[in-house]
């Protein structure tokens, strides 16, 4: 393994040189966080805090021609990566041709982020407000969500509308529910990918308003193929059908989000499955106090966020829970960003109550 990583380093450090010798080919980017998380439990029993570089993403791109491109995101989390050991990992988040058909019009093949919600196609840590991203983000649609497919973007309305059509590798349907996390532990992440379950995803946003971004998108995960009924490997799922709707609304130093999303299972019978549903809704408002003061480029915003969430129900049953996030961002260039912020989890059953502080900070390039 530690070959490998010396290779990717090679291969960003190379990139580099080349971006050096032709900047309008090959450009190299990226974008890290590092964090300290405390968890004090209302039982009063205060776990030991965390302290974890979360992520380190170098990006390679190259412009072949106006109509081809290529771009490649390599991912390394939790700092430390050793095979056949508990340690972070080494993941290909992207890997993708980019034929540029028209103006308006744009494939893609390869691995590829699936077009859902407002932050698993732009995750880097300028664009959320809090420390870690928002448990919507890990525990409804998880981020960050990719696979191997190909997508169809087109371009209407001059622009403010934007359609996008991704097939791709589906959720293997045995993990649904796996750790309480709904799909999360489904993803096939490219990985030899199984074609006995498949994805479609449809998108829409339109941005004609000044300000405004409002969308939906629905995906369809189907099990094709399930000749092999024996217990240990067998489907327990023919399709998950999830929906969301989401929108966002920048004015001056305010930004105001909202999610919802909601997940469907239908189950084979005599499978053993047990979920129906996952639900989950989030909003969010921050103000930058700072906007537009003696033309200052350094931003300073509060902000206050509301989540319910259930991964194994709709949001009006029992098992449901809420939390509160609160916090503050930093951003003393535009794409470095220092972040405080505090959480809180509500359960019917008030022992599993959690409080949550966060220290973090974050860069883009």
């Amino acid at each position: 393994m530690g070959r490998f990583v010396k290779t990717v380093i090679a291969v960003a450090m190379l990139s580099m040189c080349l971006s050096a010798e032709n900047t309008a080919k090959t450009t190299i980017g990226g974008y890290g966080e590092i964090h300290l998380n405390g968890f004090v439990p209302d039982t009063g029993k205060i776990r030991a805090p965390k302290f974890d570089f979360h992520r380190f993403v170098l990006t390679v791109n190259r412009n072949f021609t106006e109509k081809w491109s290529f771009f490649s995101e390599v991912e390394i989390e939790h700092n430390y990566v050793e095979g056949n050991k508990a340690s972070g990992y080494l993941i290909l988040e992207q890997a993708y041709l980019r034929w540029q058909i028209s103006g308006s019009h744009d494939l893609r093949f390869g691995i590829i982020l699936q077009p859902q919600g407002l932050l698993n196609e732009r995750h880097e840590p300028a664009t959320f407000s809090s420390v870690e991203r928002p448990e919507y983000h890990r525990l409804i649609l998880p981020s960050t969500w990719f696979g191997a497919g190909i997508a169809m973007g087109t371009n209407l309305l001059d622009s403010d509308l934007r359609c996008e059509l991704f097939i791709s590798e589906g959720l293997n349907d045995r993990k649904f529910g796996d750790k309480g996390q709904g799909i999360r532990e489904a993803r096939q992440k490219g990985y030899n990918s199984s074609l006995d379950n498949v994805m479609a995803t449809v998108r829409t946003d339109y941005t004609g308003f000044k300000g405004v971004k409002v969308g939906t998108s629905i995906a369809v995960n189907e099990t094709v193929l399930d000749n092999d009924t024996s217990s240990a490997v067998r489907h327990i799922y023919q399709r998950a059908v999830i929906g969301e709707l989401h929108a966002e609304y920048r004015y001056g130093g305010l930004t105001s989000l909202i999610e919802f999303g909601s997940i469907h299972y239908e189950k084979l019978a005599a499978r053993g499955g047990k979920l129906t549903h996952t639900q989950g809704l989030l909003v969010e408002a921050a103000y930058d106090v700072l906007k537009g003061r003696n033309g200052s480029s350094i931003s300073l915003s509060p902000f206050v966020r509301y989540s319910r969430l259930n991964t194994s129900g709709v949001l009006s049953s029992d098992d449901a829970f809420d939390r509160i996030d609160g916090g503050i961002a930093l951003k003393p260039h535009s794409q470095i960003v220092i972040k405080a912020d505090f959480g809180r989890e509500y359960y019917n059953d008030s022992k599993r109550n959690m409080n949550y502080v966060n220290l973090g900070a974050g860069y883009d390039f």
